[in-house]
């Protein structure tokens, strides 16, 4: 929960946070349960390696571990499964762990990318690597979408921007949403 309060509070606007008390992160097991409760039958864990990159807002300590997620889907199988998150920085060496990832990690459904970290319209050479790489495994990428909820520049997320990628990758299924 401490690194998720960093996170919120590093991204410099005012954010006021109301918890229930008796709601809080948990284990496996309790997560499960909480899922029978409200009729989820599978969630969706952004996944990826730490890596720090310098930007307004770094998803990376909040995301999962790899090893986190196998042992969850391992534990429960069909129950979780994972975007692989995609950090464009790393170039060739992170589309070469995504396809790893892809190929080997059964609970990988696709990519996904926080675009208001890198600052990268969805239409940058930096992504079209990845989105060959969804068409190759046919598996679908989720990008966030629209305003930045913190002090990042929002052009990157404008929804039009995923014209070119989809016209040029038409098998691809991209998903856009405010992650």
């Amino acid at each position: 929960q401490q690194v998720w309060d960093e996170a919120v509070a590093g991204q410099g606007v005012p954010i006021k946070v109301r918890r229930d008390p008796t709601d809080s992160f948990c284990t496996t097991d309790v997560m499960v349960d909480r899922m029978d409760e409200l009729g989820i039958a599978t969630l969706v864990v952004t996944t990826g390696d730490l890596h720090r990159h310098g930007t307004p807002f770094e998803y990376d300590p909040v995301a999962a571990r790899p090893d986190e997620m196998q042992a969850m889907a391992d534990a429960y199988p069909g129950r979780f499964v994972a975007w692989w998150a995609v950090n464009p920085l790393l170039g060739m060496a992170g589309v070469r762990r995504a396809a790893e990832i892809l190929a080997t990690c059964d609970w990988a459904i696709g990519l996904w990318i926080h675009t208001h970290s890198f600052d990268r319209r969805f239409d940058h050479p930096d992504y079209y690597p990845y989105y060959a790489l969804c068409a190759e495994h046919d598996v679908p990428i989720a990008m966030q979408a629209g305003t930045s909820g913190g002090l990042m520049p929002s052009e990157c997320g404008a929804p039009i921007g995923i014209d070119r990628p989809a016209i040029y990758f038409p098998e691809v299924n991209f998903l856009l949403s405010h992650t």
